[in-house]
């Protein structure tokens, strides 16, 4: 028999010991995942840590098979081993004391250790992961190990399999097992390969000689589905077809097992399923097999409320729903009442009036029935509390307790919009006032945690306060429909909101400190800190995320924590309002402006403010547009010279009709108006070969279009429609990302706001130059542009300090003001009035809270509410000329950062009239090569003009 870690094929276990094991399990979990890889005692104190715990020799070899390290680590020591020995059965004795020589070097012939071959094959495992050579052969390994019966030779074969030290079976070796010995393995090689989403070899029933009945092969099909659709994310959906083809059982049969499986819609989107089984079964087929009740029940089932939605659109239009349709238009909730209507067994009608008396929101509504529909809620057809429990992970007897006042169902209303779990966490930890599971191992999770904790926090303090919030559109809808409308002191008490605040604030700090602690750093970061932060920005997310990532042992280039330290130094200085002196006092920043007088350095270090009204202005981008238009159709020959060729029954009519839509400004969704207009005229199986045509037309006309305008801007938006139509199976290929790219680049280039004008007749523009602690912590990610120094994706973070700490760096960003960035249409009138009117007006920024305030002549001030993404940014370096006999000081602007808008001439111009002005309160010294001092962050300084990573000091070139 083929025996597991235990020693057993199966059979029961005790349940005690298998808790046990699982608690054990997730310490060790954590103690491995907070090891510190710079540390050369990290896996010494974490055996020590894991023999504190007391585990079994199986939980050991679970996590050994993982980090071979921990088997040296742990075994080097006596004491460990003997209480292991203690409690372990003969065979697991034998594997400790091999595992105790292994670390000592020591270890003896295994054909010497044991007669038993299961045993012997476990003590190779054992050599294996102390880091044995692989073998060369199956047989090799088999003669060394005096295997010399089919049981230990097939335990080796599944051995090497599964660690991945072979990939084939050699035939003569297989075909001298006995038959039973040969189906055994056979069915435990494809589980292996189905678990982990591996592709078998072909035909491996012939391979192992067995010959199987119907039922049998349709196991065996299934149970290579993993791997065939793994392989077909690679490839393309072609292989996947072949396979299908080639599959024991036929098409029809080989896709109602495919629905079978549970985690489906993680293996293959929906589109690509429907689109696989047209191209297998043809069109008409397909549509019969997908009206079949049991294929329209498995696809609920996998699919939710996408595959109704699907079947819909493309399958359903006239056989599953109703028979007349307004142009197959009809909402999802009318869709969701129709499939109910036909289908009652599937969804019940009362689910969906239980969902809807919930409910009037569209996105709630949406996620309940989803619930229902994948099975995660089969038995609530009439209970919310049920359903409710379903998406939150939550028991019903509690939901159904907080479902019983009208806060509480609007609370948990709200709560359904958020699609990620740690978004409902977060508000779980609000609504029953208990603490979200923690993940350690987690980083990216962490920083969600984080970063949704702050936005929360923004929310309480805006509804206790005035009621007026800033942040995404999505958190403002819902907090202003729960805690500004909804907010009942006697029904969710304020006490708990705050609690849940400082809760959450306090975890994040703590950790934070412990990734500090394993760093061995003096510095720890305080709730004080946080608090105060709190009180002077915005919100302090940007140095609790920046720390959790610098700190991040699973980072790319490990954890950088001397750039953490300095981080944390930085936002101690600015929670004491002592940023400016830090910054500019410090005897290493003295040592960066040592060529300045004492009167240039309090120039330098003037924050200043600029306000401009001007005209709008196209922007000039044409030379932008030109090349990406013709990067664009260099993409798409290589996309289409990728595509088998297909006839394309295009007609006239057509051509015409997507024509006039590439012109048009749509405000639907492109793809499913590419969709109508194509089923108007084609078939459906001739749908991609029409796009790509229609696609190329667009493409070709391209260089008519007016310069710049909008029907270039109108025609990416359709093209981008068709491509998708036009290449279903190459979506995840190079060429089609970049084609989408370049696509998406040209729609940035011409801005939404100039799409109600050839030009906005007046624009009210500012600009800030400003060091202020948050806006150079967040300078990569305050233009909506990609940048390696973003705070929150950025590859390059390590180097985002220099920006925050050095003292001849500074920021130059600009935004154009709207209505809406003022409190009220008074507001904005009376500052845009003293402008237009040429009446002096002072003007002066918060970096911290990213908002400018106008002083205006009759002496009332003016504030801005807290701004979102600039339009503009650039980077501004104070360096030192060798002029004459002495240093004089010089300006190096970097390169612009924008996104488009046709106020950027402008925005520019404020950024010129700044630079002009400082450079000549500086007297500084233009045209000259300028040299800067080394950065105060060990990790160096970002330049682009260099175009890399400065660690000393350097020298730009004019």
């Amino acid at each position: 028999m083929l025996i597991d870690d235990s020693g057993l094929i199966g059979g029961a276990r005790d349940a005690r010991v298998t808790a046990d094991r699982s608690k054990t399990s997730l310490l060790i979990a954590k103690a491995i995942a907070n090891r510190s890889a710079d540390s050369a005692q990290g896996w010494t104190e974490i055996a020590e840590t894991i023999a504190a715990l007391a585990p079994d020799f199986v939980t050991l070899l679970r996590f050994m098979r993982r980090e071979p390290a921990l088997l040296r680590a742990y075994f080097a020591v006596e004491d460990r081993i003997a209480p292991l020995i203690a409690v372990c059965g003969p065979a697991e004795r034998a594997l400790a004391r091999y595992a105790r020589d292994l670390a000592a070097n020591r270890a003896q012939p295994i054909v010497d250790l044991a007669d038993d071959e299961n045993l012997r094959v476990r003590l190779y495992e054992l050599a294996l992961i102390a880091g044995a050579a692989d073998p060369p052969s199956l047989g090799d390994a088999a003669d060394a190990l005096g295997l010399r019966t089919p049981t230990g030779v097939a335990a080796l074969a599944f051995l090497l399999l599964k660690t991945e030290r072979a990939s084939s079976l050699p035939q003569q070796i297989v075909g001298a097992w006995p038959r039973d010995r040969r189906r055994v393995f056979f069915w435990r090689y494809l589980a292996l390969m189905f678990q982990r989403r591996l592709a078998p070899f072909n035909e491996p029933a012939r391979h192992f000689g067995l010959v199987l009945d119907d039922k049998e092969k349709a196991r065996v099909a299934r149970l290579m589905m993993p791997g065939q659709f793994a392989a077909a994310r690679r490839t393309g959906l072609q292989v996947l077809r072949y396979s299908v083809r080639r599959s024991p059982v036929t098409p029809l049969a080989w896709f109602s097992l495919s629905l079978t499986l549970p985690r489906l819609s993680r293996l293959i989107s929906l589109e690509s399923w429907t689109a696989l089984a047209r191209a297998t079964l043809g069109t008409y087929a397909a549509g019969d097999f997908m009206a079949r009740p049991r294929t329209v029940r498995l696809m609920t089932q996998r699919f939710g409320v996408d595959g109704v939605l699907h079947l819909y659109q493309h399958y359903g239009v006239r056989s599953l729903f109703e028979q007349s349709l307004e142009n197959g238009a009809r909402s999802t909730k009318k869709i969701l009442k129709d499939f109910s209507a036909r289908y009652p067994k599937i969804l019940p009608p009362q689910v969906l009036e239980t969902v809807g008396a919930f409910t009037v929101d569209r996105d709630t509504f949406v996620t309940l029935v989803n619930e229902y529909l994948t099975g995660r809620a089969a038995h609530a057809d009439a209970d919310i509390a049920e359903i409710m429990g379903a998406v939150l992970a939550t028991p019903a007897p509690v939901m159904r307790s907080l479902l019983q006042c009208e806060t509480g169902r609007r609370l948990m209303a709200a709560l359904t919009q958020f699609k990620n779990k740690h978004d409902i966490n977060l508000l779980r930890a609000v609504a029953f006032a208990e603490d979200a599971p923690a993940h350690p191992a987690d980083m990216d999770g962490f920083l969600y945690e984080l970063r949704n904790a702050f936005a929360l926090e923004l929310a309480i303090h805006a509804a206790q306060r005035d009621g007026r919030l800033v942040g995404k559109p999505t958190r403002r809808k819902l907090f202003e429909s729960f805690f500004l409308r909804e907010f009942q002191t006697d029904q969710l008490p304020v006490e708990r909101l705050d609690s849940a605040r400082q809760h959450l604030r306090a975890r994040a700090v703590g950790r934070i400190n412990a990734v500090l602690d394993l760093q061995a750093g003096a510095a720890r970061l305080e709730t004080e800190d946080l608090e105060a932060l709190a009180r002077d920005w915005r919100d302090p997310e940007p140095v609790v995320t920046l720390l959790a990532r610098l700190s991040d042992p699973a980072r790319r280039g490990g954890p950088s924590r001397d750039a953490a330290h300095l981080v944390l130094h930085a936002a101690k200085a600015a929670a004491q309002r002592k940023f400016m002196a830090f910054k500019f006092e410090d005897a290493r920043a003295q040592r960066q402006l040592a060529f300045l007088s004492e009167a240039q350095r309090a120039i330098w270090r003037q924050p200043r403010a600029l306000a401009r009204v001007g005209e709008a202005q196209r922007p000039d981008n044409q030379a932008r547009l030109d090349a990406l238009t013709r990067g664009l159709r260099d993409g798409l020959t290589r996309l289409c010279d990728s595509e088998p060729a297909a006839p394309a029954p295009l007609t006239q009519e057509l051509r015409a009709e997507m024509s006039e839509l590439a012109r048009e400004e749509i405000k639907a969704n492109p793809i499913m108006v590419a969709e109508r207009a194509l089923a108007a005229h084609v078939p459906r199986d001739a749908f991609p070969a029409c796009a790509r045509a229609c696609l190329l037309d667009i493409a070709a006309g391209l260089d008519d279009a007016v310069p710049g305008g909008f029907a270039r801007r109108n025609a990416a938006r359709m093209m981008r429609a068709l491509a998708r139509l036009g290449f279903p199976d190459a979506q995840n290929d190079d060429a089609f990302q970049e084609v989408i790219a370049d696509l998406r680049a040209i729609e940035r280039e011409i801005p939404k706001d100039m799409l109600d004008g050839e030009a906005i007749s007046r624009g009210l523009v500012v600009t800030a130059f400003d060091c202020s602690p948050r806006l150079m912590l967040t300078i990569g990610d305050i233009v909506n542009t990609g940048c390696c120094l973003n705070y929150q994706s950025g590859g390059r973070i390590n180097v985002l300090p220099a920006y925050l700490v050095d003292a001849n760096i500074q920021a130059l960003v600009s935004w154009r003001l709207k209505q809406s960035h003022f409190a009220s249409l008074r507001d904005y009138k009376a500052v845009l009035g003293a402008l237009l009117g040429g009446r002096p007006t002072g003007c002066a920024f918060d970096g911290d809270r990213l908002v400018f305030r106008f002083a205006l002549p009759d002496g009332a001030t003016v504030e801005t509410q807290g701004l979102g993404f600039a339009h503009l940014r650039q980077i501004v370096r104070l360096g030192r000329v060798r002029y004459s006999l002495s240093l004089r000081p010089g300006l190096h602007a970097e390169r612009a950062y924008a996104q488009p808008h046709p106020l950027q001439p402008l925005m520019h111009a404020n950024h010129s009239e700044i630079l002009r002005a400082l450079a000549s309160e500086l007297q500084a010294v233009e045209g000259r090569a300028l040299n800067f001092p080394a950065s105060r962050n060990p990790d160096g300084v970002y330049c682009d003009a260099l175009g890399g990573v400065q660690s000393g000091e350097y020298t730009v070139h004019p």
